[in-house]
């Protein structure tokens, strides 16, 4: 996965970052090594790895063969639910990246002074315009 990212900043986008590690396709028939292979994600990667994980459905493979999103096939279902979980992480880790970030910048940028609900509520306004 690293290797295409560097790949990736290398050839076409050297600005590209990454915001963290969905563990994805957890299917639960072999609940000692998944949660090995999770434990040995977090003891590397820590706070990168996202809480929110997407288990295998088959509601998740019938709805890509039909090209179909899950909140559109299944909106009710856990699948949908997990995506929505995973998004709303996202977001949360973006706009904290944004905030460490801007009281960074605000420690070189004197009489620009705005609370962290202040800023939480530009950001989402300005992600949905």
């Amino acid at each position: 996965m690293f290797d295409t990212i560097k790949k990736i900043r290398q050839y076409f986008n050297p600005t590209l970052k990454t915001l963290g590690i969905i563990i994805n396709q957890v299917d639960g028939r072999s609940p000692v090594i998944e949660r090995e292979m999770e434990v040995a994600l977090r003891d590397k990667y820590g706070s990168m790895v996202f809480n929110s994980t997407i288990r295998k459905r088959i509601k998740l493979v019938e709805s890509s063969a039909l090209q179909n999103p899950i909140s559109d096939y299944d909106p009710s279902g856990p699948s949908a639910k997990q995506f929505k979980a995973v998004v709303n992480e996202s977001i949360e880790q973006y706009i904290n990246k944004l905030l460490t970030q801007q009281s960074d910048d605000q420690a070189k940028i004197s009489g620009i002074s705005l609370s962290t609900e202040q800023i939480k509520l530009n950001l989402i306004i300005n992600r949905l315009k």
